[in-house]
C-alpha cells in the first residue's frame, strides 16, 4: 500500500450507485437526508444575526447541505422497498 488514498477514490474503482442493491440505495438516501438536516443552518445564529446575513459557518453547511441534495438526486430511481405492505388484518 502506497499510502496514496487518491488511487482509492479513482472512479473505475468506486462503486456506482446503479451497481447497489435497492436496500443499500435506500439506507444511502436516509444517510444523505440525514446529512442535509445535520447541515442546514439552524432558524437563528447569533452571527447571521449580527451581519445581517449568513455567517461564514452558516453559509458553509449550506452549500454542504445543497452537495448531498444534489448527490442524492443522482441517485437512481426505484429505491422503493422490496415488499409491499401486507393488508392489515380485518
Amino acid at each position: 500500500m502506497t499510502g496514496n488514498t487518491e488511487s482509492l477514490m479513482d472512479s473505475e474503482h468506486r462503486p456506482r450507485p446503479a451497481d447497489l442493491p435497492a436496500a443499500s440505495l435506500r439506507v444511502l438516501r436516509q444517510a444523505l437526508s440525514d446529512a442535509v438536516s445535520y447541515r442546514d443552518p439552524p432558524l437563528y445564529c447569533d452571527e447571521c444575526e449580527t451581519l445581517a446575513q449568513l455567517c461564514r459557518q452558516c453559509a458553509a453547511d449550506l452549500s454542504q447541505a445543497r452537495d448531498y441534495l444534489a448527490l442524492s438526486r443522482e441517485l437512481p430511481d426505484g429505491t422503493q422497498p422490496d415488499f409491499a405492505p401486507s393488508a392489515p388484518d380485518h
